[in-house]
């Protein structure tokens, strides 16, 4: 192959994609410009290889939300460690979690699970105060500031999750990450984030340990 079709072929496509890609993210504090650009490359071609599968549901339910019933009541009468499986349909509802050990997921793999905000919240599921703690399958809509906020937490994994229609005023996040760490954002898919400084996941200055990988981003 001659020089110049080498180049439309593998290049020109392998830069469009980067692009694509580092427009997913933004980090509040200002890192030095080789450690900036090693680090989001390496995130960069991990997330193009994004499949958004779901990880099975948990034969071993301590809780299942009904199509009619209120998940954040089931989070509420959870302990730690306990796994809280949602059955498909539509859930109008904002979700705090701030217990340890919480698992987040539908009930079974197949199943629909959608959280939508209709814009009369803030923000989908907030993670505070907590570790080990995993949303997995959920698909999450409608919210004014942010899909998921984590802070102040840690040992938290947001995987196959579809973050949608996300932000009414500036600086919105698909996922926003607040002084927390050992943090693995994977698999999900964060479409149509809006708003001026918004980004598919945003990242404040003390927040460390931060595993982006195999993440689609579209519409930011």
């Amino acid at each position: 192959m001659d020089p110049i079709s080498h180049y439309e072929t593998h290049v020109l496509p392998f830069f469009s994609k980067l692009r694509r890609i580092l427009e997913g993210f933004r980090f509040d504090s200002v890192l030095p410009a080789a450690v900036s650009l090693s680090f989001l490359f390496v995130f960069a071609i991990a997330a193009d290889t994004a499949s958004n599968p779901l990880s099975p549901a948990s034969e071993n339910c301590d809780h299942t939300v009904p199509g009619d019933g209120k998940i954040q009541d089931a989070l509420d009468a959870a302990s730690a460690d306990e796994i809280v499986c949602v059955q498909a349909g539509t859930y109008e509802e904002a979700l705090t979690i701030n217990i340890n050990g919480i698992h987040l997921r539908p009930e079974n793999e197949q199943d629909e699970v959608i959280l939508a905000g209709n814009y009369n919240y803030d923000t989908g599921i907030t993670i505070s105060y907590a570790t080990d703690v995993s949303v997995d399958g959920v698909t999450i809509q409608g919210f004014r500031d942010h899909g998921i906020l984590i802070q102040n937490s840690s040992g938290i994994n947001v995987a196959g999750n579809l973050i949608n229609d996300i932000g009414s005023g500036i600086f919105n996040s698909g996922v926003r990450i607040d002084n927390s760490s050992d943090i693995q954002i994977e698999n999900n898919q964060i479409n149509d984030v809006t708003g001026s400084g918004s980004a598919g996941v945003g990242i404040g200055s003390e927040s460390l340990q931060i595993t982006i990988s195999n993440n689609e981003f579209e519409s930011l």
